[in-house]
């Protein structure tokens, strides 16, 4: 019988277990505050035409990226990622797990009062993004 073919089985065995059975972790990056809303909940939270930086600031917190615009007329980005890991995650032949959030862009006229704004659920799969 060849003893290190069965060790190797075994161990092969065991840590397969062990990466069915252990919990995984999750990762969370960003704002919080927009993790599960939808449109219409941000509807109730910023009006066209009448919300401002101000009180968009006051709902949401400081913006994740602050983009300048032509003529002063900036656009704001909320952004919320989390991405679940397991131990099955650092096998080879595993399908990585997806980030998954939301993203909420919110644009100002030159006086800092919104022009528009949009939700958008993310799904990454490239690690490019990750982090960033």
């Amino acid at each position: 019988m060849n003893w290190n073919l069965s060790i190797r089985k075994a161990l092969v065995v065991v840590f397969l277990s062990l990466c069915v059975a252990l919990p995984g972790c999750t990762l969370k990056q960003g704002d919080e505050s927009i993790r599960g809303m939808t449109r219409e909940d941000i509807k109730q939270r910023i009006v066209v035409g009448k919300s401002t930086k101000d009180s968009v600031t006051d709902e949401f917190g400081e913006p994740t990226a602050r983009i300048a615009g032509n003529n002063g007329k900036d656009e704001w980005k909320y952004i919320y990622k989390e991405r679940e890991f397991t131990p099955a995650d650092l096998l080879p032949f595993v399908e990585k797990p997806k980030a998954t959030g939301k993203q909420l862009n919110v644009k100002f006229n030159t006086r800092g009062v919104v022009t528009e704004f949009s939700v958008e659920d993310i799904v990454e799969q490239d690690d490019a993004y990750w982090g960033k």
